[in-house]
């Protein structure tokens, strides 16, 4: 009798874990990206609020301190998101360029973040392409 509780206990919590990861493998992608040099490190992921926001924020890592002039954000070419604006950044510092309810679903998709930035040596132009990151326990939010 005791052998069957723990039997049957075990088998509903491995069907509940298979279900949540197959439930958390369908859910949008978190989508990360950096720069060839490590300079950018880029993610648009879920804030994982009620409302279903979704932040795009770019970090720096040089050495010193850059003015991000612009940021844009493309899906399949298609422009998602862009801002002007004179955001200084320090190493190791993140920028929230977007908050949004807009998610982006299919993983097939070509995302890419444009970021136009100044230093001391003038200005420069930054193409990152993001790649979907598979999540496999996302928690539900009702």
């Amino acid at each position: 009798m005791v052998n069957k509780k723990i039997i049957y206990s075990i088998a509903v919590l491995l069907l509940c874990l298979v279900s949540w990861i197959i439930y958390s493998l369908n859910q949008p992608p978190e989508w990360e990206g950096s720069s060839q040099n490590k300079d950018w490190k880029t993610t648009f992921k879920d804030e994982l609020s009620p409302k279903g926001f979704w932040n795009g924020s770019l970090m720096w890592n040089g050495k010193e301190t850059v003015t991000v002039s612009s940021v844009l954000l493309t899906k399949n070419r298609s422009e998602v998101h862009s801002v002007d604006s004179k955001v200084v950044l320090e190493k190791g510092q993140t920028y929230n360029y977007l908050t949004t309810t807009e998610m982006i679903e299919n993983k097939k998709d070509e995302v890419l973040l444009t970021i136009i930035w100044n230093d001391k040596n003038g200005s420069h132009e930054e193409v990152i392409r993001l790649e979907p990151k598979v999540r496999y326990f996302v928690i539900p939010v009702f």
